[in-house]
């Protein structure tokens, strides 16, 4: 008890069954989840959309134009389109959630997978605690930096 050089204990918990739950909160979860996804990819799907039809509309580099100096210059473009800092920026946040969405499914068959079932009580330590802990402080590390 804040003691200088003691043991210190620390107790987590985990939700081994997520989804598995007669509980409202595990429909609301997985409701949300469902939500999130969707809407993910719908704006994925439009920022593709927009994209090609830049690339369709005004080609690589763009509408050619002569300025005041008579240099040939090009506006527009999807050459122009990907190297905009927005663009860049939103490509960076749709990968984040994609990253997400592949971690969250793979820590959900992860912990349902067959062979991860801890029978209790147990006579051997079996780390599929601490592994799905890991996978969990992994997703919300990603999470922290798709906030960012």
């Amino acid at each position: 008890y804040n003691n200088v050089g003691g043991t210190k204990v620390v107790i987590k918990t985990i939700d081994m069954e997520p989804y598995l739950g007669n509980k409202t909160s595990d429909r609301v979860q997985i409701a949300l989840e469902i939500i999130l996804v969707v809407w993910i990819f719908y704006q994925i799907s439009s920022f593709v959309r927009r994209g090609l039809e830049i690339l369709f509309r005004e080609g690589w580099a763009g509408k050619a134009q002569i300025d005041e100096f008579g240099q040939k210059t090009y506006e527009g473009g999807f050459k122009n389109f990907l190297l905009d800092k927005w663009t860049i920026i939103d490509v960076a946040n749709y990968g984040l959630f994609v990253v997400y969405i592949i971690m969250r499914v793979e820590l959900v068959r992860y912990i349902l997978h067959p062979d991860k079932i801890i029978q209790v009580p147990a006579n051997s330590y079996r780390p599929v605690l601490e592994e799905a802990k890991i996978r969990v402080e992994n997703q919300l590390l990603g999470n922290f930096f798709n906030i960012l």
